[in-house]
């Protein structure tokens, strides 16, 4: 499972000081355990590792799915299967059931947005969501 190894190469190597990768297995989130790493002045990341289906995501979750872009903190949703896999970084309508995800392909490198750039809305009109 890939966030045990993203939290084994964080632990290991230590990338960035101050900061933890926490995985929550089978689903349970110890609220006690990741308010020890706050306790401790570390910024903590937290990886939630769940099935929402076998060859797609079941409909009953889209729901769940797409409230989790509601969360300010949130980075996405990350998931698939071998040679099909999605990022999903924001939907397109909070209001509209039926509105679609917007999301990246983790197989294709992009282009980032410049740093010097994010500043000039205009040009991004369709990335603000995403960059306030």
């Amino acid at each position: 499972m890939i966030s045990i190894v993203l939290r084994n190469i964080c632990d290991k190597l230590n990338p960035v000081p101050g900061f933890k990768i926490y995985v929550c297995l089978d689903g349970s989130i110890f609220l006690d355990e990741i308010e020890e790493f706050i306790k401790q002045g570390l910024s903590v990341f937290v990886l939630i590792p769940v099935r929402l289906g076998l060859d797609n995501i079941q409909p009953e979750y889209l729901k769940q799915v797409k409230d989790l872009f509601e969360i300010y903190e949130g980075v996405g949703v990350a998931g698939g299967k071998d040679h099909l896999a999605l990022y999903l970084v924001g939907q397109e309508d909070s209001h509209n059931p039926k509105g679609g995800m917007f999301y990246l392909d983790p197989h294709f490198i992009q282009k980032a947005v410049p740093r010097s750039e994010v500043s000039k809305p205009e040009k991004y009109q369709a990335l603000i969501p995403f960059l306030s």
